[in-house]
């Protein structure tokens, strides 16, 4: 840049520079709504980065051992378990679900941080974490990583 120059090289000149930096501001927000708008793309972006396509996890509590609990203990049991054990950012700030039947787990919405959630699914009668819970973000691989972000 010529600070010095006559107006119209100045204008030329900061027209240029500040076009070449916001490109990298709209090539991020175009990868973004590319991701967001159209599953190919997605999916795509998820297996060059080494993502592999498993199948999804139903979350379902072990209906075998039904102790007769209290569901409403069991729900704040969780509730605590979850802003103490579970929760790495944000602890005071989860969500719940309550279970409608037997087979259906509670659900905790943990880590909300910067757009990002971890969704827990904990079985209802032993309130342990179950296999279709998320990982935490820093445990996921990369191409997990680029999804949720």
């Amino acid at each position: 840049m010529k600070w010095r120059a006559k107006f119209k090289r100045v204008n030329y000149d900061l027209h240029n520079v500040l076009g070449f930096y916001s490109i990298i501001i709209a090539i991020i927000m175009a990868f973004t709504a590319l991701m967001m708008s159209f599953t190919w793309f997605n999916k795509s972006v998820y297996w060059m980065a080494g993502g592999e396509d498993k199948p999804r996890i139903q979350a379902l509590s072990d209906t075998t051992s039904n102790p007769k609990s209290n569901m409403l203990s069991q729900v704040d049991k969780a509730w605590h378990k979850g802003i103490n054990e579970i929760a790495e950012h944000e602890r005071n700030d989860i969500l719940m679900h309550f279970p409608e039947k037997a087979s259906d787990p509670i659900y905790v919405c943990t880590d909300m941080y910067r757009g990002t959630w971890r969704d827990v699914y904990l079985d209802q009668h032993t309130l342990a974490e179950l296999p279709a819970s998320s990982k935490r973000l820093r445990d996921e691989d990369l191409a997990s990583w680029i999804r949720s972000v």
